[in-house]
């Protein structure tokens, strides 16, 4: 193998490429009409004029094929072509058929509700890291949003501070998450985890509590409501929920409870239940314990009524 020696100017600039640019001070900028505009910036990638490589950003880095790096000190690896992904099959062969006629593609649109490839994004959108210090990985992968990350092809995301990992994964809301292929998450600071996971309830939704329940567990209850944070997803309404296996017991009020501890409070119920009575009856005049109306009274039976103060009833009524 032999070894080639770029040559620096003066400006400890380095371009290597046909029509390969360098306007910010000491940029690199390789392959065919790379450009590098921002101070320090690394374009490495070819691409014909007006959709070439190009790093943008102050210390930003571009790499692939017409893959832009604006946003100061981000990094943006990937492309845009997916013509050949779009035909290929399980078997890594390629169909002869139209673009997104492969296999991969079929998958792909499983997941993401879409092809590879659309008309209104064919060639025009490519890898981008737009936001400040954000990271866009793979190809079409986009991180517009500041010290966002996006991983995967057609990756998004969007949101400050957002992460988003896995084909067609998308962070929209500030500080989200999302996890797996098609995964979705756009609240703020919410967490879709899992393919096709859609997390989209916001922070202060309130949880399910008894009507029947103490002023003092109504109390606790509304402690652990969710105040300051997005929910955690694991499915979604359109594609199907999924069970958390493994689960430990929680301990605090705010801890998930497994079906273990649901057991032990059904025996707990079972062994302490109401000894020496019971009512065998068809009748529903007091099937809802409403037949004692006044105070101190006591109604039992299918249809025994107590009306009167202190007034006992016993038998079918």
């Amino acid at each position: 193998m032999q070894a080639i020696a770029v040559p620096c100017d003066a400006s400890t600039e380095i371009k290597c490429g046909i029509n390969a640019t360098t306007g910010g001070l000491h940029g690199i900028a390789i392959g065919k009409n790379a450009t590098v505009l921002g101070s320090q910036g690394i374009a490495i990638g070819g691409g014909s004029s007006g959709q070439n490589t190009t790093a943008s950003g102050e210390q930003s880095i571009a790499i692939g094929a017409n893959v832009v790096s604006s946003g100061a000190s981000s990094i943006a690896i990937g492309g845009d072509d997916l013509d050949a992904a779009s035909k290929t099959n399980y078997d890594g062969s390629i169909s002869t058929g139209a673009l997104n006629s492969g296999q991969v593609n079929t998958t792909f649109h499983e997941y993401a509700g879409r092809d590879l490839l659309e008309s209104w994004d064919a060639y025009g959108k490519h890898t981008e890291s737009s936001g400040a210090a954000s990271i866009a990985v793979g190809t079409k992968a986009r991180s517009a949003g500041n010290l966002a990350t996006a991983i995967g092809i057609h990756s998004s995301a969007s949101g400050m501070a957002s992460s988003a990992f896995g084909v067609a994964s998308a962070a929209t809301g500030q500080g989200a998450l999302a996890v797996g292929a098609g995964a979705n998450s756009s609240t703020q600071d919410g967490v879709a985890l899992g393919s096709r996971s859609v997390a989209n309830v916001a922070s202060g939704a309130l949880g399910f509590a008894p009507t029947s329940a103490s002023a003092a567990d109504q109390s606790a209850i509304t402690a652990t409501n969710s105040t300051n944070l997005g929910a955690v997803s694991i499915g979604s309404a359109k594609d199907g929920t999924r069970q958390i296996v493994n689960l430990a017991a929680g301990t605090k009020d705010s801890d998930a409870v497994n079906v273990a501890q649901l057991k032990g409070v059904s025996n707990t119920v079972i062994a302490n239940k109401t000894k020496y009575y019971s009512v065998n009856s068809g009748a529903v005049g007091n099937a809802d314990n409403l037949g004692a109306t006044k105070p101190n009274a006591m109604a039992m039976g299918g249809n025994a009524s107590a009306t009167g103060g202190q007034a006992i009833a016993i038998g079918s009524g």
